[in-house]
Formats: C-alpha cells, sequence, structure tokens
C-alpha cells in the first residue's frame, strides 16, 4: 500500500512537470511573437511626425506665437 502511494506521487509529480515545461516552452514563443510584432510595429512607423500631429502640438501649446500662427486661438485648458 505505501509503495503504491508512492508511486502513484512519483506518477503525479512527473506529470506536473511535463506540463510545467510545457507551458514554459508556449510562454517563450507567445513572448517572443509579441516582442518582434511590437518592434515591428514601430519599426514601421515613419521618423518623421506626420503634419496633424505637429497642428496638434501648436493646439495645445499657450505661447503667443503658436496661436498668431493659427489664426488667434489659444488653448485655456491648462490655465
Amino acid at each position: 500500500m505505501i509503495l503504491t502511494n508512492i508511486l502513484l506521487l512519483n506518477l503525479l509529480i512527473a506529470m506536473f512537470s511535463h506540463t510545467f515545461e510545457q507551458v514554459q516552452e508556449k510562454s517563450e514563443i507567445l513572448w517572443k511573437f509579441n516582442y518582434y510584432s511590437i518592434l515591428y510595429e514601430h519599426f514601421d512607423r515613419p521618423y518623421i511626425p506626420i503634419v496633424g500631429t505637429l497642428v496638434q502640438m501648436f493646439r495645445h501649446c499657450n505661447c503667443g506665437k503658436c496661436s498668431a500662427i493659427l489664426g488667434g486661438h489659444q488653448n485655456t485648458d491648462f490655465q
């Protein structure tokens, strides 16, 4: 009876070990895939800011020069 319990416990430990190794392998593959997709996404972006981004930057600026460029619009959200 004790020998059977020891063998079953050993079998259970072996099964958990095998499952853990499989999960580790899959998680490493998924991590590499996600890392690659993030790098590819940032690599594919242009280096020069888009014109719309520059306009948004000018709109959120509170200095007088930027408001003169945009025709008198001045942001009062942050004051």
